[in-house]
């Protein structure tokens, strides 16, 4: 690796190290790993990262209407599951060119069945490193002790496998867009962005923001509908 990937490498944990003392961790419960959350399985310090990193952010909310300009965004754990009518709008707006990180240890089967994501039954190890080369700087994660594999398809990359070589992240092309697929969120949470190479990741995940667009967090599906109270 050249010396100037290992000084910004070295930047990222720097920042990342800043983003989490300045937004702290506290105590509570964030089962859904909502934005909105400093707790420790909550992810409100990536979007900090995500800000610091020079990008505007934002939520979806209140009506699920994905914005017509570029975006990559965050799906964690959807509380509220996709109705087949939102998860092809997901669909269509990725193939526009747009990225979404879709993160959740528990599954929305309109969302696996929208993008054929198919998945073990029983759980693995959950500790992972990268399997493929397009995660710079990203050798091992920390999250959590378990998780489901993905079967992946032929046009599903595997992004990162457990020791035992089961798959734990894809990637797979959506028309013009992307979608990242990962079943341990956690590695992402404010509890985790400082441990082994969590920070790089978010890091490389948030890179693949269209260039000029906005990183957002769908806080819809964690039940921020128009006329909830």
């Amino acid at each position: 690796m050249s010396r100037r990937r290992w000084i910004l490498l070295g930047g990222v944990v720097v920042l990342i190290a800043i983003v989490v003392a300045l937004r702290g961790t506290a105590t509570g419960d964030s089962p859904e790993h909502s934005s909105a959350s400093d707790a420790g399985n909550g992810t409100s310090a990536l979007r900090l990262f995500a800000e610091s990193l020079g990008h505007g952010t934002g939520t979806v909310e209140g009506e699920y209407t994905l914005p017509s300009s570029p975006a990559l965004v965050f799906v964690f754990r959807p509380t509220e599951g996709f109705s087949n009518a939102e998860s092809q709008q997901l669909d269509s707006w990725l193939r526009a060119g747009n990225v979404a990180i879709y993160a959740t240890e528990e599954r929305d089967p309109q969302l696996d069945t929208q993008f054929g994501l198919h998945l073990s039954s029983q759980t693995v190890d959950g500790p992972a490193h990268a399997a493929a080369p397009i995660l710079g700087g990203v050798g091992s994660l920390s999250g959590s002790t378990s998780a489901l594999a993905f079967k992946p398809s032929p046009s599903q990359v595997p992004l990162l496998r457990n020791a035992a070589g089961d798959v734990l992240a894809v990637r797979m092309a959506v028309g013009s867009g992307q979608l990242i697929a990962m079943t341990d969120p956690l590695v992402l949470c404010n509890g985790y962005l400082r441990l082994a190479d969590n920070g790089r990741f978010a890091a490389d995940l948030i890179a693949l923001t269209p260039n000029g667009g906005a990183v957002l967090f769908d806080e819809f599906h964690h039940g921020q509908i128009a006329g909830n109270a």
